[in-house]
Order: structure tokens, then C-alpha cells, then sequence
């Protein structure tokens, strides 16, 4: 069984402690025990062959957390949006690769397809916030465009919070009596709290972009 979008790091404890990153599409779990064959790429982009094989307790498994879906949500959200393609079809992609004379090219609005791509990829990655690479912008309103940055950032701060407290763990469970703690910063409330703002028009567009620009709360 395929272990999705977990990234499995193998703990060789023997002396000293040797961490190995496993590419998270090659590691798999059997009755307890884990197996990757793969190494990540090289610098060519080509992965090396060289199995690991190791106990469940030997790794650390990172996972996309639940608040933003969790392995099998994202792992679906990602064949969405690969399935998709890009801004454009790919038999138009492959019409102009190729400077074939489309046939069909007076009945295909182009407009009409971007728009509904944008609408569709906003739409996937409501919990991320995603930018889309400002596809969707000039089909929304500044109040959408601030709401995703919006969630963005509190997306961001999910996965920051709970990457922390992953290596806390890690920590644990190797013996290390070491703790990455957190002093300053945005929290998941203060997202919170801003999209209320937004939303009933307490907080005016100035001082929502010096709050989200401001580095002081990165």
C-alpha cells in the first residue's frame, strides 16, 4: 500500500543516529514494515536504486495535516489539478506545438474556458488560498482577492504549527531533550480573527494589507 504524500525519513540508530529522506512516491508499507527502493533524484534527475527497508517505529512520517485535507484529500486535490491540464486544452496545446489548422478553432470561446479554469482551480483549493498564479484575478472582486491571501496565510500557518510539532515528536521519540518552541508570530486565531473583520467590515483594506505584508507577524 502506497504510503501517498507522507515524506518517510529512516532513523538508523546504531551509534549514531542517520537520517535518510525517502521520496514519498516510493516508500511503502507491508505488515508493519516499510520499503523504499528508490533514493531521491540526483542532480540529473535521476533517482537511485538503493532499497531501505525498516520497521514503522524507524520512521518519521510527516503528513498533510487534517485542517487542510490530509494525505488522501491532497493526493486527490493534486490528480485534479493535474488532470486538468493548463489555461489551455492540451489537444489546443498540441494543435499549435504541431501548426495544425484547428477546425473547431471559430467554436472555442477561449475566454469562456479560462474563466471556468480559474473558477474550478479557486474552487480546489479553497483551503489553501492558492493564488493560481493570479489566473482567477481578473474574474474577482478585491474582497476575494483578499480573503484568499487570507487564507493563505492561515493555510500556511497550519502547516508551519504542525510541521513544529511533528519535529517535537521526532525529537521524543530519538531521545533528544531539545523542544523548538514558538515565541512570536501569526497563530491560526489571529487568521481567524481577520477573515471575521473582513467579512462584517470591521477592519478597512489598509490596514488588512499592512497586517498581511507586516513581517513582524511572519
Amino acid at each position: 500500500m502506497g504510503i501517498g504524500l507522507q515524506i518517510a525519513v529512516l532513523l538508523k540508530i546504531g551509534g549514531t543516529s542517520v537520517l535518510h529522506y525517502l521520496s514519498p512516491n516510493s516508500a511503502y508499507r507491508v505488515r508493519g514494515l516499510y520499503f523504499s527502493p528508490f533514493r531521491p533524484a540526483d542532480e540529473y534527475g535521476k533517482p537511485k536504486f538503493a532499497p531501505l527497508i525498516a520497521r514503522g517505529a524507524r520512521f518519521w512520517l510527516l503528513m498533510i495535516p487534517p485542517q487542510l485535507g490530509g494525505v488522501r484529500k491532497h493526493k486527490k486535490l493534486l490528480r485534479s489539478i493535474g488532470g486538468i491540464g493548463d489555461f489551455m486544452p492540451m489537444f489546443r496545446i498540441k494543435m499549435l506545438h504541431d501548426n495544425r489548422y484547428d477546425p473547431f478553432d471559430k467554436r472555442f470561446d477561449h475566454e469562456l474556458y479560462s474563466r471556468a479554469y480559474a473558477e474550478f482551480i479557486t474552487s480546489a483549493t479553497s483551503k489553501w488560498g492558492w493564488s493560481a498564479d493570479s489566473r482567477y484575478t481578473q474574474y474577482s472582486t478585491e474582497y476575494f482577492g483578499l480573503k484568499r491571501w487570507l487564507i493563505s496565510v492561515r493555510a500556511k500557518t497550519i502547516l508551519r504549527d504542525h510541521i513544529v510539532a511533528c519535529m517535537n515528536q521526532l525529537f521524543l521519540s530519538i531521545g533528544l531533550s531539545a523542544r523548538i518552541a514558538m515565541e512570536s508570530g501569526r497563530t491560526v486565531q489571529d487568521c481567524d480573527r481577520k477573515l471575521d473583520e473582513l467579512e462584517s467590515g470591521d477592519i478597512t483594506t489598509g490596514d488588512l494589507l499592512d497586517w498581511l505584508s507586516s513581517r513582524s507577524v511572519s
